[in-house]
């Protein structure tokens, strides 16, 4: 049985290569978390939370309250563009293109990433 997908920080030391069948999800990949600026005004989680949400479905105005308002009109413009550039099949391309793969980002493997919410909803 083969080991579960995992996520895999990448690295800028000399010879670290990315295992062979990773997949990058940073920026300025489709797969990047166009929330990530929230972290200037707020915290990682809530970041994470606008991207979760924008891929599982839009959880309302209170759901970003925690990012205040300025942020928050970034926000709502970053999940726009999000959902326009897969047409509204977020999930699908997810599975379809993430499914059985370890993932890579630049996050630090003991704090969250967004790679996790793409990793859960690839391998469910």
């Amino acid at each position: 049985m083969p080991d579960a997908p995992k996520r895999i920080q990448r690295k800028r030391t000399k010879g670290w290569r990315m295992p062979e069948g990773a997949v990058y999800v940073g920026r300025p990949t489709k797969w990047g978390n166009p929330f990530w600026h929230a972290q200037r005004f707020v915290s990682r989680t809530a970041s994470l939370h606008c991207y979760s949400d924008a891929i599982l479905g839009w959880n309302g105005p209170q759901r970003f309250e925690e990012l205040g308002e300025g942020p928050f009109q970034v926000a709502i413009g970053a999940r726009c563009a999000f959902e326009f550039a897969f047409q509204g099949q977020i999930r699908e391309a997810i599975v379809h293109e993430l499914r059985g793969k370890d993932l890579a980002c630049w996050c630090s493997l003991d704090q969250p990433c967004h790679a996790d919410v793409l990793l859960e909803i690839a391998n469910a």
